[in-house]
């Protein structure tokens, strides 16, 4: 079964719901337009504290850095665009790249739809949600969690993701999955 271009059944409910969020995010002073490389352009609303901040590393991919909090210690959500080729259009190749990250153990393309869950942006774009968590430290310290978003796009793929120990995620994982909601990618472009 192919999972590159994913097909969203979305019932008029959860289209009112959008709808609305998207109304009454273009009276909020968050709502923002940003300019990517090779004129990329997309609408997002940050949620109630969220800022950008400049890029910690310099990455080719990366489209933008924000901090999910007012905190300075608060977890960063790193927004990138590739090019739809090879392993980065791949969500099985994606989840396992995301597993190594946290030490976890591949898995097989008969387990891919257990550990995806689908997601819509306010612009119709479908695309799946991981979220992980990693195994208790032998440190002791808390273990760590990563929700990542892959929205595939003609041409790119979009992720959207948030790493850090568990109970920080935890706090923004809501917030992630409703910013994401809410892009709006502009007519023609990726």
């Amino acid at each position: 079964m192919s999972l590159t271009r994913p097909i969203a059944v979305v019932t008029v409910a959860g289209l009112a719901g959008i709808a609305l969020a998207v109304l009454a995010g273009c009276k909020d002073e968050r709502v923002r337009v940003y300019d990517a490389p090779k004129d990329r352009r997309i609408v997002w609303t940050l949620p109630a504290g969220w800022q950008a901040v400049a890029n910690p590393e310099p990455s080719p991919g990366r489209y933008a850095t924000l901090r999910a909090g007012e905190d300075p210690d608060a977890p960063r959500v790193e927004v990138s665009v590739w090019p739809d080729i090879g392993m980065m259009a791949d969500p099985l190749a994606n989840l396992n790249r995301w597993r190594a990250q946290l030490q976890l153990p591949s898995i097989g393309a008969d387990q891919l739809l257990t550990q995806l869950d689908p997601v819509v942006t306010a612009d119709q774009t479908g695309g799946y949600v991981a979220d992980l968590l990693s195994a208790e430290p032998a440190t002791g310290g808390p273990p760590r969690r990563l929700v990542a978003v892959m929205l595939m796009r003609p041409g790119h793929v979009w992720f959207v993701k948030v790493l850090g120990p568990q109970p920080a995620v935890d706090t923004v994982r809501d917030d992630l999955l409703t910013f994401v909601q809410s892009f709006a990618f502009q007519e023609g472009r990726p």
